[in-house]
């Protein structure tokens, strides 16, 4: 029979793995319904939600808005894109519950404006769908 204390550190070491795996899978499930949820005109806001362990991402997106023509918009959304694929990676490689928070962030400039007022509280609502699908 096992110590009373290989038993606690047993039952620590699978709940710090369970928490570890329902954050993963919360971050997994908010990326997705905040990046459907965003508003679409260019793509530039969706696809900036960006995942990142211990401290908001600093990273800031490629400026879309500025691209003269429609496919170098659409060659930056797609780069924008797949860095938001690659940070989420990250998280889900490397987050322990030791590291801290998990942040989500969007740098796009009218980010706030769109959740203000073109589709008021999208954030917090795709926040509570994520949230609800990985429970």
């Amino acid at each position: 029979m096992a110590s009373p204390r290989a038993v606690a550190a047993a039952i620590r070491r699978d709940t710090t793995k369970f928490i570890e795996e329902r954050v993963i899978a919360i971050v997994d499930a908010v990326t997705s319904e905040l990046t459907l949820a965003t508003p679409k005109d260019t793509g530039w806001a969706s696809v900036n939600w960006s995942a990142s362990i211990g401290g908001e991402s600093l990273a800031h997106p490629n400026n879309t808005e500025a691209a003269q023509s429609r496919e170098v918009r659409a060659s930056l959304v797609f780069m924008e894109a797949a860095a938001q694929q690659s940070n989420l990676n990250v998280v889900r490689r490397d987050y322990r519950l030791s590291k801290g928070n998990v942040y989500m962030t969007n740098h796009v400039p009218y980010t706030q404006k769109l959740d203000d007022t073109h589709t008021p509280g999208f954030v917090a609502a795709a926040i509570a769908r994520g949230v609800g699908q990985a429970g």
